[in-house]
């Protein structure tokens, strides 16, 4: 009878050592709830001197091809990315494209480049380097720019806040197309 409540004890404490850890393990940019946000961030990409073009066919969300519902470029824009979950890093958009993105390589579907003794790869975010790369939580009207190579123009569209309707004076965003998975359409 006397294990009975050593056992209970030891049960206990390793139920309250895995709560804890569990507890302690969270950050704070866990995934919210698709569509708990609806934001946007221009952004650009410069290999080598030419900017990737994120307008063709092959990295667009539409309808009847979405590629994340998470965040995506759709309706042929491929400077402003659409964000429709907390928490989540702008590695996730590039993966969802077969692209990879962290503090040494950026990696389209066909090509690595990594920072060399030749090449650097530059992350900035609202016009300031950003040592979180492929980490990087993506926010409301954001400008992000990734650059290999040498460093030249590091400006972006500012587009974003149309989309989010932050700057009523430039107009009205266009109808987004819906980001699937039950509904989260603008």
């Amino acid at each position: 009878m006397k294990k009975r409540p050593f056992l209970l004890g030891i049960l206990i404490l390793l139920i309250a050592t895995i709560l804890f850890t569990q507890l302690s393990n969270r950050s704070s940019n866990e995934l919210g709830t698709l569509g708990d946000v609806h934001e946007h961030a221009d952004f650009k990409v410069i290999i080598l001197g030419e900017e990737l073009d994120f307008s063709k066919d092959i990295y667009q969300s539409t309808e009847d091809n979405l590629l994340n519902n998470f965040l995506h470029v759709h309706d042929n824009d491929g400077q402003v990315i659409h964000k429709h979950i907390s928490g989540i890093t702008i590695s996730k958009f590039f993966q969802s494209l077969d692209m990879d993105f962290n503090s040494t390589c950026f990696k389209t579907e066909t090509q690595s480049y990594c920072t060399d003794s030749e090449h650097q790869l530059f992350f900035l975010v609202n016009g300031k380097d950003n040592p979180e790369y492929g980490n990087y939580i993506l926010n409301d009207l954001d400008k992000i720019v990734i650059q290999y190579g040498t460093e030249g123009n590091l400006t972006t569209t500012d587009r974003a806040c149309i989309y989010s309707e932050t700057c009523p004076e430039r107009g009205s965003p266009p109808d987004e197309v819906t980001c699937g998975l039950g509904g989260c359409t603008a």
